[in-house]
């Protein structure tokens, strides 16, 4: 009896399943022959070795755009020499190069042009990889602009009875002004201080036009000149005596006119000026007076001469005269004759 009832439930299991369907059984994938395509190989390696520049130095200020960089290269390993480019860049701009630089030593970027202002340019090593460490930055800049410069002592065309005038200025801090009187030669040298001011003492020659110039040469070396002329006057009054006539001794004792006309050095009369006259000669009595001159600048003196026992054929005058405005004075001799 269990034998039939197990015949039966096998036999409906066997109808069940349809002899039209096929069976599912898993998917075999065939292995590729073919090789995956590999990397492309650039050649070379990214430069481990990190430049230094030695020049010029980090704040460095000068007037050139286009100047040689000197990088120290340390050696590189990493990548070959006919690899290498040395590059000297300002951000991402390149502002020159050197292939093929030779490491373990100093290499010269012979020309590395900048822009006006401040840059801070680095250098770095190139590879066929890309780039290797960049150099510690060094900030240039680039200063075009002459420095302002003003003399503001002495005033132009002015005129001195000094031997010397002190020359004074304003300019820009730190710059060198080179202070030089052309008509002599004479030259100073001064460093404006933090009060954006200088002067120096400068030698004047007398009666002439002093022509001063002062250059003042920034930190970048740019100039700028400014100019003044001096005069330096002499200072000493002129005197001019009116011809005087022979005195007869016969008729001595008597009066004579002597007649003296004080101007400066440019003829203009001096009025007001108190002028020393004096009278003498071998064996006489020296006499003497001080007369003011006119507005005409003119003075006027009439001294009585005495009879002399004295055989000498001259007599002696002296005339000094004192300038108001400068102080110096002038004395000029003459000699009256007698007969």
């Amino acid at each position: 009896m269990a034998l039939v009832i197990l015949s039966i439930v096998a036999a409906i299991s066997l109808a069940m399943v349809s002899p039209s369907e096929p069976v599912d059984t898993p998917a075999v994938v065939a292995e590729s022959t073919s090789p995956s395509p590999a990397a492309s190989d650039p050649g070379g390696g990214v430069p481990e070795a990190q430049p230094r520049i030695v020049n010029p130095i980090s704040g460095k200020t000068t007037r050139e755009l286009d100047f040689p960089v000197t990088v120290e290269v340390p050696e590189e390993t990493a990548v070959k020499r006919k690899d290498l480019r040395l590059w000297i860049k300002r951000g991402g701009d390149s502002l020159g190069h050197v292939d093929q630089p030779k490491s373990g030593g100093t290499v010269v970027v012979p020309s590395v042009r900048v822009a006006e202002g401040l840059n801070e340019i680095t250098a770095v090593l190139g590879g066929p990889n890309g780039l290797g460490p960049s150099s510690e930055p060094v900030l240039i800049n680039v200063d075009r602009e002459a420095p302002e410069l003003a003399i503001t002592a002495p005033k132009d065309k002015a005129e001195v009875y000094d031997a010397t005038v002190t020359v004074e200025g304003t300019s820009e801090v730190g710059a060198e002004v080179l202070i030089k009187n052309a008509t002599t030669g004479s030259t100073r040298k001064e460093r404006v201080g933090p009060s954006g001011t200088f002067g120096a003492v400068i030698k004047l020659k007398r009666g002439e036009d002093n022509k001063i110039v002062a250059t003042s040469v920034d930190e970048a070396g740019v100039a700028q000149s400014a100019r003044v002329q001096v005069t330096r006057l002499d200072g000493r009054p002129v005197i001019k005596l009116k011809r005087i006539p022979k005195v007869r001794r016969a008729s001595l004792p008597d009066e004579i006119k002597i007649t003296a006309t004080v101007t400066d050095e440019k003829g203009k009369p001096l009025g007001d000026v108190s002028v020393d006259f004096s009278l003498g000669g071998a064996d006489r009595i020296t006499i003497s007076d001080s007369i003011y001159t006119n507005a005409k600048g003119k003075a006027v003196w009439k001294p009585s001469v005495a009879a002399s026992s004295s055989t000498t054929d001259q007599l002696l005058l002296s005339v000094t005269a004192t300038s108001p405005d400068s102080g110096k004075t002038r004395t000029v001799d003459a000699e009256i004759e007698l007969q």
